[in-house]
């Protein structure tokens, strides 16, 4: 070429696709996540789902990029938890129409992440290079630390492919959600990349991590199965009715009581070790020394007492406790209520009582309302629950006398890991043995919230190494292995009456020994990189080219 000739103009960057294009990809990555989560549980398409909506990010197009990811957001969250609209209905006064925009307002809020962390994606990427693949899963990790009403983890998707499932038990959950998130920027740095170099030793290192997950999964799982095949057995009664909570709400708690005790009856001649009375089972305090005429003339802490004996077994009871006190500002209503669970031994003494310490938000009380007293006044049907302080061992014994612990989880509780913390360590020297969950998902419906709620609790059973029974009102009620193994599950809205063996296996995991600083270190390293992105955004070099389509 001649010295004097003119350098050609570098190629135009090929022009960003339309908007309404953009906006679809981002609503098929959001519409992808319904149905990996319960109860469809296509956990395979997790490792791919996002790369839509990231390929909808544009450099440079901050406001777009914000929008097109909370939109597609926005459309996950208000499918995956439209069951909001009939908990408000059913918990409250309110019309349904303001359920639906409670809801839309919920689902606003929650979809805000999805709008601050897909946009990094292209930034991190024009400033930071190849890192920003390790940087963005760090981001999604730390957005999954924030509080969050209903806290959900993307990698909580494997719950049902065991394998990968094992990893939790290193770094706790937000590890696998890191992994997922991995495989989702180099699937669309293939395409980012298209005429470019091609990111072949990111993807060779991605599989290799995969492929270590599986290995390591494997082998624990031939680890855990071969410590249960030793281990001492507990066997579970499984209880549950088919009945909805509008029904249960218009009859009488006389009826209800003798309706769980003639199902607790079919389980004679079964030889349970422990059997479980689901949250909200009885009004009655379980230790209530008052004889009725409704029961026969019994209290109900005879009935529970005799129903021990009678089984030879130990008996949780999920049950309110009211407790009356003098009339004050602290109790308006001249008594302070709690939700609890009830433990009888074998011989039908009363083991000691749970109250639990994390009450529901907009469930079990109303926030602000002891600041804002005409909320109660506002919105009738939430409870007026007390915390509970401690956490609370309970002691039972196989059928040959071997003893064990346990602890109450009650509901929501079982997926907070900060109330998990407390139950697993328990209030004596040694963690406990067991969780034993209950709950009462009919509030929810005949919807997809039991299964997603039943979804999370599994994390702990791998996280602390210690197997799980969880027994629900109308379902889902399961055992659970130490590596996620679900050995019996029963289906929403279903009379169910079983018993289910479950080892008593405990595992020292690496999460409890140190691997729950996992996404603690995620914050620190995607706040560390979004600082060194602003400083490198001042330099007119980028180290990667934008992003091509």
């Amino acid at each position: 070429m001649h010295a004097d000739a003119p350098t050609p103009p570098a190629p135009a960057a090929p022009a960003a696709p339309p908007l309404p294009l953009r906006l679809i990809a981002s609503v098929i990555s959001g519409v992808l996540l319904v149905f990996i989560a319960a109860p469809v549980n296509l956990h395979w398409a997790h490792w791919l789902s996002f790369v839509p909506m990231l390929w909808a990010m544009r450099p440079g197009d901050g406001k777009k990029n914000a929008l097109i990811a909370f939109v597609g957001g926005f459309v996950s969250i208000f499918w995956l938890y439209f069951w909001i609209i009939e908990t408000i209905v059913r918990f409250s006064n309110l019309p349904w129409v303001v359920g639906l925009a409670l809801h839309a307002l919920f689902a606003a809020i929650f979809a805000l992440p999805y709008a601050l962390v897909f946009p990094l994606a292209p930034f991190l990427r024009r400033q930071l290079g190849g890192l920003w693949l390790l940087a963005w899963p760090a981001v999604e990790v730390a957005s999954e630390m924030l509080p969050a009403l209903f806290p959900y983890y993307h990698g909580v998707s494997q719950y049902r492919f065991l394998p990968t499932y094992q990893l939790t038990s290193v770094t706790g959950i937000t590890g696998l959600t890191f992994l997922i998130f991995l495989t989702n920027a180099v699937g669309v740095e293939w395409i980012w990349s298209r005429g470019g170099k091609r990111p072949l030793l990111p993807t060779g290192l991605t599989a290799a991590a995969l492929a270590a997950t599986v290995a390591f999964g494997l082998w624990r799982i031939d680890q855990v199965d071969a410590l249960a095949a030793e281990a001492k057995k507990v066997r579970v009664g499984i209880l549950q009715q088919n009945v909805s909570m509008d029904e249960r709400l218009n009859e009488s708690p006389f009826t209800a009581l003798l309706s769980w005790v003639e199902t607790t009856g079919k389980l004679d001649g079964m030889s349970p070790d422990l059997v479980v009375w689901p949250e909200g089972a009885t009004v009655f305090n379980p230790d209530d020394a008052r004889r009725f005429k409704a029961l026969g003339g019994r209290s109900p802490v005879e009935i529970f007492g005799a129903m021990a004996r009678g089984l030879n077994a130990d008996l949780l009871i999920g049950g309110g406790t009211m407790e009356d006190v003098p009339k004050s500002k602290e109790a308006p209503r001249g008594y302070l209520a709690y939700n609890s669970a009830y433990a009888f031994d074998r011989t039908g003494e009363l083991g000691g009582r749970y109250d639990k310490m994390i009450p529901l938000p907009f469930g079990e009380y109303i926030p602000l309302s002891g600041i804002f007293p005409i909320l109660n006044e506002l919105i009738s049907g939430p409870g007026d629950f007390r915390a509970g302080d401690v956490p609370r061992t309970f002691h039972a014994t196989t059928a040959d006398g071997s003893p064990y612990t346990y602890s109450v989880p009650i509901c929501y509780e079982a997926i907070l890991n900060l109330s998990m913390w407390w139950l697993y360590e328990g209030t004596e020297a040694e963690p406990v043995d067991l969780f034993v969950v209950i709950t009462n998902d009919a509030w929810f419906g005949d919807t997809s919230s039991p299964h997603q709620h039943a979804m999370l609790t599994t994390i702990q059973a791998l996280q602390f190494g210690r197997p799980m029974a969880r027994l629900a009102y109308t379902g889902v009620s399961w055992v659970v292995d130490v590596h996620g193994r679900i050995r019996h599950e029963t289906a929403p809205f279903t009379d169910v009456v079983d018993v289910a063996e479950l080892p008593l296996v405990k595992v020292d995991t690496v999460y409890v020994r140190g691997g729950w600083v996992f996404p603690y270190l995620c914050v620190i390293g995607a706040l560390g990189a979004i600082f060194v992105a602003r400083k490198r955004a001042q330099s007119p070099a980028p180290l990667a080219p934008p992003p091509q389509t």
